[in-house]
C-alpha cells in the first residue's frame, strides 16, 4: 500500500510539473516538456496497472472465485494488463502501435516454438491452479508413490514423497494424466482388515473394534467407524472382518493402519479372546491364548503387595504375605494396554479395583476438537502416536542441542552424566536444566524438553472404576497407558482377601 501511495504521488508530481514546464515559456523551445510528458504518461500506465492487477487478484480471484492467487497467476496477469495498458498509453500519446504489434506477433511466433514445452507447462499450470482443486499441502498418488505437495510454480509442482526426498512433477504431467488428490483439509477413509474367532458373535466383535477404532487420535471421531464381517475360513474356523474408518492425516494412512493391528491385539488380549493361528502350527503353539499367565514387565506377587503394603502404610506378616499372594495369583485377570490406550475394563468383568503392575499411565486427554485436526501433524509431544515419538536417545541429544543453546558447548558433557545419573528423562532434564542461570530461559528449556518427552503425571498403584458414557468401565481417575501399561483386575474373591487384612491396601492414595 505504501508503494502504491507512493507511485500515485510522483505520478501526480510529474503532471504537476509537466503542467508548470508547458505554461513557462522558458522551455517552450527545448525537449524538456515531451520528455516530462513521456515520463508522466508512463507513471500513470504503471500506476493504473498497478491498481487494475489488485482488483483482479482481490475482488476477481479471492472474492468471486475463492482462490487463492499463487506466483504464476499473478505474472501472467500483470503481463496481460500492463501490455493492454502500455497499448493504450502509447496510441493516447500519437504513437503508431500497428508497427509494434507486427513485431511483437512475429517474435511471439519465433519464441512460441522455441519454448514450447516450456509454454506447455505454463498453461498446463495456469489451468491447475484456476481448478483450485490441487494446493499447497494436499497429496497427490504420482506413479504410485504418496507426495505432499510444497509449492506450485509456473512450470512445475514441488513436493516431498514418504522418504523425504524432493519430486518435482512438470506441469504439463499432472494436467495430462488421471491423479489421485488427497485434500490437506479433510480426512480420508481408510480400510484395515483383521481375523477373529468364527464362535465369538459378530456384533461382540464389530462393537469391541468400533471402539477400539473410534478411539485412536488419528481417526477423525466424528465420522462413522464400520465394522463388517466379509469372509470366512471354515478350515481355520475364522471370521475375516474389514473396519473402514477416516483418516485425519492422509501421509500417516500406513502407519495407521498398522496401529489398528496393534490395538486390536490388546483388546483381543483383555477380552480372551483367542489370536489368529495357522493350522499348520503345532498344537501347542495352535492353542496359545492371547490371556497371560505370567506377568509382563518383570513383575511379581511380591513386589506388589510390597508397594500396596508402603501406599498403605501397612506392615504384612508373612501368613498376611502367603495369602494375598494366593490371592493374586488365583482370583486376579492380567490385563494389557497399549501405548496411548484408554484404561477401561474388558465387558466380562464386574467393576472393582484395578493394580497397576508394570508401565506408565498419564491423564492428559485431546479435546474432540483436537482429535478431528486436518493438515499438518501436530508437534512432537503426547499429541503424536507412539510410532513418531523419539526414543530415550534422541530425547537426549536433543536436550543437548536445546542446552547448548544457553550454556555452550559444555553441554554435551552436562547431559551425558544426567543420562549416566538420572533415573529417568523426566529428572534428567531437570538435572540439565539446574545449570541454566536465567529463570525464564530455564523454565523455557524445561518446556520444549517436556514436549518431547510423554511423561506420567499420575502417581498411583490402586485405580478404582466406574461405568463410562460409552458403556464401558473406565478407571478412574481417567488415564491413558504411556507405553504399554499392565493392570490387574482383581474378582471379588481377591478383594475380600485384600479387605480382611486392611482395607487400606485396596484404598487410592490421593
Amino acid at each position: 500500500m505504501f508503494r502504491l501511495a507512493l507511485l500515485a504521488f510522483m505520478t501526480l508530481l510529474a503532471w504537476v510539473v509537466h503542467a508548470w514546464v508547458g505554461s513557462n515559456l522558458l522551455f517552450a523551445d527545448t525537449e524538456l516538456p515531451g520528455l516530462i510528458k513521456l515520463t508522466a504518461g508512463a507513471l500513470t500506465a504503471l500506476l493504473v496497472t498497478f491498481i487494475l492487477v489488485g482488483i483482479i487478484l482481490e475482488i476477481g480471484l479471492r472474492q468471486s472465485l475463492r482462490i487463492e492467487p499463487v506466483g504464476a497467476q499473478r505474472v501472467v496477469i500483470f503481463i496481460i494488463v500492463t501490455f493492454a495498458i502500455s497499448a493504450i498509453a502509447l496510441k493516447l500519446m500519437g504513437f503508431d502501435i500497428t508497427t509494434i504489434l507486427t513485431t511483437s506477433a512475429l517474435l511471439t511466433a519465433i519464441i512460441g516454438f522455441a519454448l514450447q514445452p516450456t509454454l506447455g507447462g505454463l498453461f498446463s499450470g495456469i489451468a491447475l491452479q484456476l481448478d483450485s482443486h490441487l494446493k499447497p499441502g494436499d497429496g497427490i498418488r504420482y506413479k504410485g508413490e504418496n507426495v505432499k505437495i510444497e509449492s506450485m510454480n509456473w512450470r512445475s509442482v514441488v513436493g516431498r514423497k514418504r522418504d523425504e526426498t524432493l519430486i518435482i512433477i512438470p506441469n504439463s504431467s499432472l494436467a495430462g494424466e488421471p491423479v489421485e488428490i488427497y485434500p490437506n483439509d479433510r480426512p480420508v477413509w481408510s480400510i484395515c482388515r483383521f481375523s477373529a474367532p468364527m464362535n465369538w458373535p459378530p456384533q461382540f466383535i464389530s462393537d469391541l473394534v468400533r471402539r477400539a477404532v473410534a478411539d485412536l487420535d488419528y481417526v477423525d471421531a466424528a465420522a462413522p467407524v464400520m465394522v463388517l464381517p466379509e469372509s470366512e475360513n471354515a478350515e481355520d474356523g475364522q471370521i475375516g472382518y474389514r473396519v473402514r474408518y477416516k483418516v485425519a492425516y492422509y501421509f500417516e494412512t500406513p502407519e495407521l493402519d498398522c496401529e489398528v493391528l496393534r490395538r486390536l491385539w490388546y483388546c483381543f488380549q483383555r477380552e480372551g479372546i483367542p489370536l489368529t493361528a495357522s493350522r499348520l502350527l503345532p498344537a501347542s503353539l495352535r492353542e496359545r491364548r492371547s490371556d497371560m499367565q505370567v506377568w509382563p514387565g518383570g513383575a511379581t506377587p511380591e513386589t506388589l503387595l510390597c508397594a500396596l503394603a508402603a501406599n498403605a502404610g501397612h506392615s504384612l506378616t508373612e501368613a498376611e504375605h502367603d495369602q494375598l499372594a494366593h490371592a493374586l495369583s488365583n482370583h486376579a485377570r492380567i490385563l494389557l494396554f497399549g501405548p496411548n490406550e484408554r484404561i477401561a475394563l474388558p465387558a466380562g468383568l464386574a467393576p472393582g479395583p484395578l493394580l497397576l503392575v508394570a508401565g506408565s499411565v498419564h491423564g492428559q486427554e485431546r479435546g474432540f476438537s483436537e482429535r478431528r485436526m486436518v493438515g499438518d501433524l501436530p508437534p512432537q509431544g503426547s499429541a503424536r502416536h507412539y510410532y513418531q515419538r523419539l526414543s530415550p536417545n534422541a530425547v537426549m541429544h536433543q536436550m543437548a542441542v536445546l542446552l547448548a543453546d544457553q550454556i555452550g558447548p559444555y553441554a554435551e558433557r552436562v547431559v551425558s552424566q544426567a543420562a549416566i545419573k538420572a533415573p529417568c528423562l523426566p529428572s534428567a532434564a531437570i538435572q540439565c536444566a539446574a545449570h541454566i542461570d536465567d529463570a525464564q530461559d530455564r523454565a523455557a528449556f524445561l518446556a520444549v524438553a517436556n514436549a518431547l518427552i510423554q511423561t506420567s503425571d499420575i502417581d498411583k498403584i490402586v485405580f478404582t472404576t466406574a461405568p463410562g458414557v460409552a458403556g464401558t468401565t473406565v478407571a478412574m481417575p481417567a488415564c491413558r497407558a504411556v507405553d504399554e501399561a499392565v493392570f490387574l483386575a482383581l474378582d471379588p474373591a481377591a478383594v475380600c482377601a485384600f479387605d480382611a487384612i486392611s482395607p487400606r491396601l485396596l484404598t487410592p492414595r490421593s
